[in-house]
């Protein structure tokens, strides 16, 4: 990880530190960024700026131990914003990877207005969108993730699902959500979406599999994304219904032990709980817990 590109590793840090802030749990992101700084010192000099951001980030959260009064969320959203205008400045078609590698599903900061219309007029000035021949591209993006090659089919109605993603983010691009995060969200969803249409003109059992689950893993964010809205516009949804779905093009598209299908898991376990079908949570939770043994017992002893 710390051998991606800077903001993109900045970005995805500070988006941990909201989350755990958030929580509450200072002292835990305390010991993860002393961690960070450990490993990131096997790689570069001390005087690399990857260490000097993480030596300030460190200074801010003892900072926030000692004075607890100290506005925390407001100033990691500001940096937040800061270092995504790093990445949405540089409208550069060799950056398009660091693109596709953010973590988009940022629930709790979103881009703002001008931010995403920059990503909005970078991808209309990007020939080639999907570069698959390029070797970083095919080796970060398409085969990184799953690393298995096993032929696995995909969920059923796999092509209707990305036919009712791609018109129903659009759709919901007409509507109107206020001061609403909702709005960044959608936007989002539909620069995303884009990839479902660009991958390839061939039909899905014609292109290789890598694209497919590419594409899996992009339907897998719309229908977070469009759950996420038509709860919050207070329509009808059968909210585990579609929790299971994203789960199954997630298996797709990552494998059924991968951290992103385990963290849906437990959320649609949690969800269940609270609905009261507590033997069906009960079940989830059991599943959960043996994958989440298999994904340990796949982590190499050398890299423990």
């Amino acid at each position: 990880m710390l051998h991606a590109e800077a903001p993109l590793f900045i970005w995805n840090v500070l988006e941990i530190m909201y989350h755990m802030v958030r929580l509450g749990q200072t002292q835990l992101l305390g010991m993860l960024l002393a961690q960070l700084v450990e490993l990131a010192s096997n790689i570069h000099e001390m005087k690399h700026p990857v260490i000097k951001m993480l030596k300030s980030l460190q200074k801010a959260v003892y900072l926030w131990e000692k004075h607890a009064t100290l506005e925390k969320m407001r100033l990691l959203e500001k940096a937040w914003r800061l270092n995504a205008d790093i990445i949405c400045r540089n409208y550069d078609s060799r950056l398009l990877v660091v693109y596709y590698r953010l973590v988009w599903e940022s629930s709790c900061i979103k881009l703002g207005e001008d931010q995403l219309d920059g990503l909005d007029r970078w991808f209309s000035a990007v020939k080639s969108k999907i570069p698959h021949e390029d070797s970083y591209f095919q080796q970060a993006i398409l085969f990184a993730d799953p690393s298995t090659t096993e032929e696995t089919a995909p969920p059923k109605d796999y092509e209707i699902t990305k036919a009712l993603c791609v018109s129903a983010i659009q759709h919901r691009c007409t509507m109107t959500f206020g001061e609403s995060n909702m709005a960044s969200l959608v936007r989002l969803g539909l620069l995303k979406s884009r990839i479902l249409g660009e991958i390839d003109e061939q039909s899905s059992d014609e292109m290789p599999q890598s694209h497919t689950r590419f594409q899996a893993r992009v339907m897998a964010y719309l229908m977070k994304v469009l759950m996420d809205v038509d709860r919050e516009l207070g329509l009808d949804v059968d909210v585990a219904d579609r929790m299971r779905n994203k789960i199954a093009l997630r298996e797709f598209g990552y494998s059924s032990t991968s951290p992103q299908v385990i963290h849906d898991m437990w959320q649609l376990e949690a969800f269940l709980r609270k609905e009261g079908y507590v033997a069906e949570a009960a079940k989830i939770r059991r599943e959960t817990y043996k994958r989440l043994e298999e994904y340990v017992d796949q982590v190499p002893v050398d890299e423990v």
